[in-house]
């Protein structure tokens, strides 16, 4: 509410394949409303291990966002342009095959996105070749929406409509993990950049509510996180026949 940082860390998971994550923003707005200087936005960047992404490494005042996905890194950047109500996916065509496909999904279609989710997640070669529809508007009226592809040697770039209403946007987006290749570490990050013309950072504040679901197939815990139960387990098994052990020598010994 009202916050005026620059970067926000929302989530880090990692990823088996037919693991997915749904991320639901809304209610997201400025004070005073963003123009062409003011961007905000989000990035899914994935690395293969437990390190952080050189890329976004920047200094403080840096904007990724303006920034053109370079061919080598696999970050996905999704900027907001309030002046259309739309959001742009970009990412690197080079990169395309290790960053999982990212859909839009009406608020209407809220309750087919979860079954299709969950269905996806249990399959292993059919997630990613029938996405749920995405042929309807973000305010859920049922018009079809239009939807943009641009591709070159160097970037891809998609535009999906969001949802506007007094103020504030709404959007669901989500991605399955559809091969080995794609499996990682995901880090989702939200930014928000002023503008050297516009307003100081500490004058334009946003807020917003975000609600994150992310799944492996047979667990809600991070990759690097699954084999914990299994070892937590084993010690405290281990340490009750330790237990045991010990308080029968006490009792012979008496």
């Amino acid at each position: 509410q009202d916050d005026v940082r620059q970067k926000v860390h929302l989530n880090t998971f990692g990823f088996f394949k037919d693991g997915f994550m749904r991320v639901n923003v809304s209610n997201l707005s400025l004070k005073p409303p963003a123009d062409r200087d003011n961007m905000v936005g989000f990035s899914l960047d994935r690395t293969r291990n437990d390190g952080f992404s050189t890329y976004l490494d920047e200094e403080v005042d840096y904007c990724i966002l303006r920034k053109t996905p370079e061919p080598d890194v696999s970050v996905v950047i999704l900027l907001l342009e309030t002046e259309n109500n739309v959001v742009k996916v970009r990412f690197s065509s080079e990169a395309a095959s290790l960053l999982p496909k990212i859909l839009f999904v009406s608020e209407g279609n809220g309750t087919a996105l979860n079954t299709k989710l969950l269905k996806t997640s249990e399959l292993s070669n059919d997630s990613g070749k029938n996405p749920p529809n995405t042929n309807e508007n973000a305010d859920g009226k049922g018009r079809k929406s239009k939807r943009s592809t641009t591709s070159s040697q160097s970037m891809i770039e998609q535009e999906h409509p969001v949802h506007y209403d007094g103020g504030t946007f709404s959007f669901q987006f989500f991605f399955n993990i559809s091969s080995d290749k794609q499996e990682g570490l995901y880090s989702l990050y939200f930014h928000k950049c002023v503008g050297k013309k516009g307003l100081p950072n500490d004058k334009l504040l946003f807020s917003l509510d975000i609600d994150i679901t992310e799944k492996n197939p047979e667990s809600y815990l991070s990759a690097g996180e699954i084999p914990l139960p299994k070892l937590y387990i084993s010690m405290a098994l281990f340490f009750f026949l330790s237990g045991t052990v010990w308080i029968h020598i006490l009792r012979k010994r008496r």
